[in-house]
């Protein structure tokens, strides 16, 4: 891995992160997730992508506030009024059971689809750590505690730089792998983390792009 950046990064948090999320923290000694500001709809706060029989899938996390309404990431409650959780892990399990290390890693990821988390920010960190115990990538996590304005010479501000309307945001160039439905699709790169731990096990981030 590249020498680590001292200053700190200052990014979202993301549910089930990417490829590129996960690229850009492991480059910081220091990692502050934003949760002070308001929430924004449409962003990977609350979905991810996974690669399906049928392509691209898009899980998302249900949350309780109105339309319109503006609240801080970290007051973000989830819903439960539809058992988004079974759909989900089902979900997860019918994409990669075929993979070659679910069996692996599938009880380190499966509690957390059994125990109601009140606020988003729970399943987010808690996701955030369990994945990163995985990938065997240390990092120093800590939640903002005010609102931090743009361009602070302080940290490295991404925030919303990873976000659905941005396809490659660092313009990496994918180094395709052994995905589980590729013998009826094209490689689909910068899916959540959780594609290439099920299908690569161990690796470095670095063997993923150039």
């Amino acid at each position: 891995m590249s020498q680590l950046m001292p200053t700190p990064l200052l990014i979202e948090p993301h549910y089930l992160p990417s490829i590129s999320w996960f690229n850009a923290v492991s480059r910081h000694t220091e990692i502050w997730l934003d949760v002070s500001s308001h929430y924004e709809k449409g962003s990977y706060r609350n979905r991810t992508l996974i690669l399906a029989a049928n392509g691209v899938q898009r899980l998302s996390v249900p949350l309780e506030h109105g339309r319109g309404q503006k609240i801080r990431s970290k007051d973000l409650r989830i819903s439960y009024a539809e058992n988004w959780q079974k759909n989900h892990w089902q979900a997860i399990c019918s994409s990669y059971k075929r993979s070659p290390f679910f069996d692996y890693f599938a009880d380190m990821l499966e509690p957390f689809y059994a125990r109601q988390y009140p606020f988003m920010i729970d399943l987010q960190t808690g996701l955030i750590s369990s994945l990163s115990r995985m990938m065997r990538l240390p990092l120093d996590i800590r939640l903002t505690e005010h609102y931090i304005e743009p361009h602070d010479p302080q940290v490295v501000d991404l925030r919303n730089v990873v976000h659905p309307q941005h396809t490659n945001p660092f313009e990496l160039h994918w180094l395709p792998y052994t995905q589980v439905f590729s013998d009826r699709s094209t490689f689909i790169p910068d899916l959540s983390i959780i594609d290439v731990i099920f299908n690569r096990g161990k690796f470095n981030l670095t063997d993923l792009y150039l």
